[in-house]
């Protein structure tokens, strides 16, 4: 059952990579810097839902108390 489930996810892992090159599209990505808090990023969860693709967020020491999605 176990192989049957690695020989799944490893046939779903290749035929995306398949897919992904035939595709051929270049990502551009211009990596920013969120820090926490900040205005429009008070919570984590928030610089996290804003963060793109290369990003950093940066977490200013403390305590927060609340839960990542």
């Amino acid at each position: 059952m176990l192989k049957k489930i690695a020989f799944k996810a490893v046939t779903l892992m290749l035929l995306i990579v398949i897919v992904g090159a035939k595709c051929n599209r270049s990502i551009i990505v211009n990596p920013v810097t969120i820090t926490v808090p900040s205005t429009g990023n008070e919570t984590i969860q928030k610089a996290v839902s804003a963060a793109s693709l290369g990003d950093t967020i940066t977490v200013a020491a403390g305590i927060y108390a609340e839960s990542l999605l």
